[in-house]
């Protein structure tokens, strides 16, 4: 059985300063990694410590103004803060961005 946390602030996709050619994990300190690739974002571990938290990433990929729009209506339904979604990233495409949410999912 799953029970939803709060949503945790995300680690990836975070900056509005990233450039549109790569989406890059935020890093403490020192140089900001290369773009991640689906397989290298699948790799990473939980950020969790308790084994019995996993975490989810949503992401949604879309028009600006339709995720916008998906995104308040998952806070209107009370399933995330809308401020929890990372910033939108370009995506290299026309109006086109991507943004994520990471939720913490306890397993019981």
């Amino acid at each position: 059985m799953y029970q939803s946390s709060e949503p945790t602030s995300e680690a990836t996709f975070a900056s509005n300063s990233e450039p549109a050619s790569g989406l890059a994990s935020e890093a403490s300190s020192g140089p900001k990694p290369g773009p991640e690739t689906p397989s290298s974002a699948a790799a990473q571990p939980s950020r969790s410590r308790d084994p019995k938290r996993k975490d989810v990433r949503h992401i949604l990929l879309g028009e600006a103004d339709a995720v916008h729009l998906d995104i308040l209506s998952m806070h209107v339904l009370g399933y995330a803060e809308a401020t929890a979604w990372s910033r939108p990233q370009p995506t290299g495409k026309p109006n086109e961005v991507v943004r994520v949410l990471i939720k913490t999912q306890l397993v019981e």
